[in-house]
């Protein structure tokens, strides 16, 4: 059964490091409240708000060990009133 999960986090500033490590805590979260292994997945897509552009945030899944999943990072539509500084993923597993 195929299923997919959202998460999101924020970051306080564009830097690079800041937002791996938020990148990292989710995904983090997201595998330990679902029972994950990277063995399960299918994909994983990665949003940034445009405010942020220091490091694509699947560099952090990569750090991470996971090596063998196709990984994309967009940039979420700037709508008006929306929240800022925000890292958003949906995983798609097995």
């Amino acid at each position: 059964m195929v299923r997919a999960i959202r998460g999101a986090t924020t970051v306080l500033h564009n830097e690079r490091e800041e937002i791996l490590e938020a990148t990292k805590e989710m995904l983090e979260v997201i595998f330990k409240r679902n029972h994950l292994v990277k063995e399960d997945l299918i994909s994983m897509f990665f949003t940034l708000t445009p405010d942020l552009d220091a490091v694509f945030p699947a560099v952090a899944a990569r750090q991470m060990g996971i090596t063998n999943v196709p990984l994309m990072c967009m940039q979420e539509v700037p709508v008006p009133g929306a929240l800022p500084m925000c890292v958003r993923v949906m995983i798609e597993t097995n």
